[in-house]
Protein backbone atom coordinates (compact mmCIF):
# COMPACT_ATOMS: atom_id res chain seq x y z
CA UNK A 1 0.00 0.00 0.00
CA UNK A 2 2.89 2.26 0.98
CA UNK A 3 4.53 1.92 -2.63
CA UNK A 4 0.91 2.36 -4.15
CA UNK A 5 0.95 -1.22 -5.56
CA UNK A 6 -2.37 -1.35 -4.79
CA UNK A 7 -3.28 -4.72 -6.89
CA UNK A 8 -0.69 -6.77 -5.20
CA UNK A 9 -1.71 -5.18 -1.53
CA UNK A 10 -5.43 -6.22 -2.56
CA UNK A 11 -3.81 -9.84 -3.48
CA UNK A 12 -2.14 -10.15 -0.13
CA UNK A 13 -4.89 -8.98 2.10
CA UNK A 14 -7.41 -11.80 0.05
CA UNK A 15 -5.11 -14.37 0.85
CA UNK A 16 -5.06 -13.01 4.67
CA UNK A 17 -8.96 -13.20 4.95
CA UNK A 18 -8.67 -16.86 3.08
CA UNK A 19 -6.41 -18.07 5.80
CA UNK A 20 -8.10 -16.17 8.73
CA UNK A 21 -11.92 -14.73 7.62
CA UNK A 22 -12.41 -12.86 11.23
CA UNK A 23 -9.36 -11.02 10.57
CA UNK A 24 -10.96 -7.42 10.35
CA UNK A 25 -7.99 -5.20 9.79
CA UNK A 26 -7.23 -6.88 6.11
CA UNK A 27 -10.70 -6.10 5.31
CA UNK A 28 -10.48 -2.80 5.84
CA UNK A 29 -7.18 -2.27 4.51
CA UNK A 30 -8.62 -4.07 1.39
CA UNK A 31 -11.01 -1.66 1.49
CA UNK A 32 -9.09 1.44 1.47
CA UNK A 33 -6.91 0.20 -1.42
CA UNK A 34 -10.37 -0.69 -3.66
CA UNK A 35 -11.02 3.22 -2.86
CA UNK A 36 -7.38 4.06 -4.04
CA UNK A 37 -8.27 2.32 -7.66
CA UNK A 38 -12.06 3.96 -6.81
CA UNK A 39 -13.31 0.18 -6.93
CA UNK A 40 -15.83 1.91 -5.08
CA UNK A 41 -18.63 -1.58 -4.43
CA UNK A 42 -15.79 -3.68 -4.12
CA UNK A 43 -14.54 -1.49 -1.47
CA UNK A 44 -17.91 -1.13 0.16
CA UNK A 45 -18.26 -4.93 0.15
CA UNK A 46 -14.70 -5.21 1.99
CA UNK A 47 -15.86 -2.57 4.42
CA UNK A 48 -18.90 -4.47 5.28
CA UNK A 49 -17.03 -7.83 5.74
CA UNK A 50 -15.16 -5.42 8.23
CA UNK A 51 -18.01 -4.72 9.99
CA UNK A 52 -19.36 -8.17 10.12
CA UNK A 53 -16.22 -9.10 12.22
CA UNK A 54 -16.23 -8.64 15.78
CA UNK A 55 -14.86 -5.06 16.07
CA UNK A 56 -15.20 -2.43 18.85
CA UNK A 57 -18.06 0.28 18.65
CA UNK A 58 -15.62 3.19 18.03
CA UNK A 59 -14.20 1.06 14.57
CA UNK A 60 -17.65 0.35 13.60
CA UNK A 61 -19.06 3.74 14.29
CA UNK A 62 -16.27 4.81 11.79
CA UNK A 63 -16.21 2.32 9.22
CA UNK A 64 -20.51 2.48 8.99
CA UNK A 65 -19.91 6.19 7.57
CA UNK A 66 -17.28 5.18 5.24
CA UNK A 67 -20.02 2.52 3.95
CA UNK A 68 -22.72 5.56 3.77
CA UNK A 69 -20.33 7.87 1.82
CA UNK A 70 -19.70 5.05 -0.42
CA UNK A 71 -23.61 4.06 -0.46
CA UNK A 72 -23.86 7.98 -1.71
CA UNK A 73 -20.88 7.53 -4.12
CA UNK A 74 -22.05 4.84 -6.14
CA UNK A 75 -25.54 6.26 -6.31
CA UNK A 76 -24.26 9.29 -7.30
CA UNK A 77 -21.86 7.00 -10.04
CA UNK A 78 -25.10 5.26 -11.42
CA UNK A 79 -26.91 8.44 -11.80
CA UNK A 80 -24.38 9.71 -14.01
CA UNK A 81 -23.90 6.58 -16.30
CA UNK A 82 -27.69 6.05 -16.60
CA UNK A 83 -28.12 10.52 -17.65
CA UNK A 84 -25.08 9.63 -19.91
CA UNK A 85 -26.93 7.14 -21.50
CA UNK A 86 -30.13 8.44 -22.38
CA UNK A 87 -30.97 9.56 -25.70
Amino acid sequence: MKREKYDAAIDRFAEAVKLMPDYAQAYRLMGEAYEKKKFLPEARQAYQKFLDCKVSPKESEEMQKRVTRLDAEIQDQERRRAEATKP
